[in-house]
């Protein structure tokens, strides 16, 4: 997903950056109409159209210092219709770089519209990366309302230090492994925890009664019924 996104930001950033410098820097020319044509876009976009044509114009004019360029100008369909071979419009270019051309009637729209496109996708990749913890830490946050799992005892004194425990409980997701003395630890997974410590339910997550001492670091608690 991320690299979609960046498949549909890159351009936009790279149009934008262009019309950018052509606003600020660009220098003026008139430029005329040598040939006009169409090409079928194969691109993406048929999706959303069965005719996806990009109406192109060439176009030569002339630098300051008197060199002859020609460039090919992608335009809207009104722009197309509007001027015929031989007419004259004005262009905008870098003076770096000539072939660099836009038509200058597109230079302050287009500037805007890849600007916006940009924040979206910004935008996008933004809910694309956070929405998943988001929803996850809402779903671990509000996921209370199961039963829970009680010792019938009301008090417990610690088994090493003798000293009255602090009672609580204990939150868990993915369940708590239990081994034997002397056996393998093997294999942990969500199937070999001890039963009701693994959280499968989002909206019902396990909660252990038990009792805990902070001086001696133990923790006691029930995991079934």
């Amino acid at each position: 997903m991320t690299i979609v996104i960046a498949c549909f930001i890159k351009p936009a950033f790279d149009m934008y950056l262009l019309y950018s410098r052509l606003d600020s820097e660009g220098l003026t020319a008139e430029a005329k109409i040598l040939k006009k044509e169409t090409q079928t876009d194969s691109s993406f976009l048929e999706i959303f159209s069965s005719h996806a044509v990009n109406n192109l114009i060439r176009v030569e004019f002339e630098d300051l210092r008197g060199n002859a360029h020609e460039s090919v100008l992608g335009v809207s369909r009104l722009f197309y219709d509007k001027y015929d071979v031989g007419d004259v419009i004005q262009v905008l270019y870098l003076r770096d770089d000539p072939n660099r051309c836009k038509a200058a009637a597109y230079i302050e729209n287009t500037k805007y519209i890849s600007k916006f496109v940009i924040i979206c996708g910004a935008i996008a990749w933004l809910l694309f990366v956070l929405l998943p913890g988001i929803v996850g830490t809402l779903l671990i946050s509000r996921a209370d309302n199961r039963e829970e799992i009680k010792l019938e005892i009301s008090e417990m004194k610690c088994p090493e230090c003798c000293l009255p425990m602090q009672e609580g409980y204990v939150p868990l997701i993915s369940g708590i492994n239990w081994r034997c003395k002397g056996e393998s630890v093997g294999l942990l997974t969500v199937f070999s925890v001890l039963p009701g410590t693994v959280w499968w339910n989002p909206f019902n997550r396990p909660k252990l009664h038990g009792f805990h001492c902070p001086r001696c670091k133990i923790i006691l608690f029930k995991y079934r019924k």
